[in-house]
């Protein structure tokens, strides 16, 4: 049985919820723009327990802010990726 993450001959790459069907570029553009706001979910999510670990003094000061001006940028990318893909194309 072949595994499926060994390297081998390049193939395209279908996710299997759209295998077999071909997403046009508006469908496209809302699939990525559902995964991005995911994943902006995520690090807001992330800051928050980044808070709460801070709050209970569980993490060092500056090590806590780093990560959390790396977590603020993060948002920041991801809600502009999201401003663009949802902006009408001109």
């Amino acid at each position: 049985m072949p595994d499926a993450f060994a390297p081998g001959p390049s193939q395209p790459t279908v996710a299997p919820v759209f295998a077999g069907a071909a997403l046009l570029d508006a469908e496209k553009l809302d699939v990525y723009r559902v995964a991005l706001e995911m994943a902006r979910g995520s690090a807001t999510g992330c800051a928050a327990i980044l808070d709460l670990l801070g709050a209970r003094g569980l993490v060092d000061d500056r090590l806590r802010k780093r990560a959390r001006s790396l977590i603020v940028r993060v948002v920041q990318m991801l809600t502009r990726l999201v401003a663009r893909i949802a902006a009408p194309s001109v």
